[in-house]
């Protein structure tokens, strides 16, 4: 059998899923490997055999999505050409990681498709939501990358085709460390000097950001600022206290499952990272929905008064990769 693997790179939780499952899925299949968008910082010890522009959603500074410069980055005609000329019929089965060229051109080629994401378990009205859904982003979850199967994964399995999250090998088996001063933060959404600004008043603890706007660490103070990739998150991550983070996916549920302290600010007008919030808090987590002059004092609170919690996600990346394969 061969498949095509095709993930968003729009973020880093997309490829950090891919760097447990490809190699699994490998033992199985051949597999290509299909990549679009450009704002992931993990490097895929992988070749990739396609990578393409795609449809990205892009930050502002300001703690959210910038419909400005998002809209300034499309290519329209360039995402339909590279639809019309994908080779999806190659393949026996495309897995898409809420990939939209190549879940729209399965679609319209009529070639089997799985979904396997965080976002397909959207899919299920099982998974948490506001009380009041945003019909134009539930629209957008929808048809972004279209299939007609799917697994997804969540902090729970609310349904029958949900799984609990992926936790890559290098996380799973890191010794970590809970019980220093240290916080990891990892708000790409805000500006590093807003973020440094109230870090430097807290000197209780060490602070330490990962901003992709930056090329080499400096410090100032109390706080250290570093470049995103693999290597310096893990050895963050093993001696930080907490984590202090976007409501995305990956980070929390490997906060979670090391029971890392956690605090998550959801991305304004992302919708995704709303829900997720939604989640979290539900199971106890602290959500924030800005980082306003009263953020010192929450800050203090959550460092202070406020438990880490644990929770044990089982590995489940081999069972999901063979239900995923039965399915073809």
């Amino acid at each position: 059998m061969k498949v095509l693997y095709a993930m968003q790179a729009t973020g880093n939780g997309h490829l950090v899923r891919a760097l447990e499952l490809i190699p699994i899925l490998k033992e199985y299949v051949e597999v290509d490997i299909f990549i679009s968008g450009s704002q992931g910082q993990i490097n895929l010890p992988f070749e990739i055999d396609y990578k393409k522009y795609g449809l990205s959603f892009l930050t502002g500074g300001k703690g959210g999505i910038s419909y400005i410069k998002t809209a300034r980055s499309l290519r329209p005609f360039k995402l339909i050409r590279d639809i019309k000329q994908c080779n999806v019929r190659d393949y026996d089965l495309i897995i898409n990681d809420f990939e939209p060229i190549t879940a729209w051109a399965a679609r319209i080629k009529k070639v089997k498709t799985i979904a396997m994401s965080h976002q397909a378990a959207f899919k299920s009205l099982k998974s948490p939501r506001p009380d009041k859904k945003n019909k134009t982003q539930e629209f957008i979850l929808r048809h972004y990358a279209p299939t007609h199967e799917y697994v997804g994964f969540h902090f729970e399995a609310y349904d029958n085709n949900i799984r609990t999250p992926i936790i890559s090998r290098d996380i799973r088996e890191l010794e970590v460390n809970n019980d220093g001063n240290s916080i990891s933060v990892y708000l790409p959404s805000y500006r590093v000097d807003h973020l440094s600004a109230h870090f430097r008043k807290i000197q209780s603890h060490e602070w330490t950001i990962f901003s992709p706007f930056v090329k080499q660490a400096t410090k100032d103070e109390n706080v250290t600022i570093n470049p995103v990739n693999r290597e310096n998150w893990l050895k963050a991550f093993k001696n930080a206290s907490g984590l202090l983070i976007g409501a995305g996916f990956e980070g929390p549920s490997e906060a979670l499952f090391h029971g890392k302290k956690l605090m998550v600010i959801p991305m304004k007008n992302q919708y995704e990272q709303i829900c997720n919030a939604i989640a979290l808090n539900e199971l106890g987590v602290n959500v924030q929905y800005d980082i306003d002059s009263g953020f010192d004092k929450v800050l203090e609170h959550w460092l202070l008064h406020e438990k880490a919690m644990k929770l044990d996600f089982p590995d489940l990346s081999e069972k999901v990769i063979l239900d995923v394969l039965n399915r073809a």
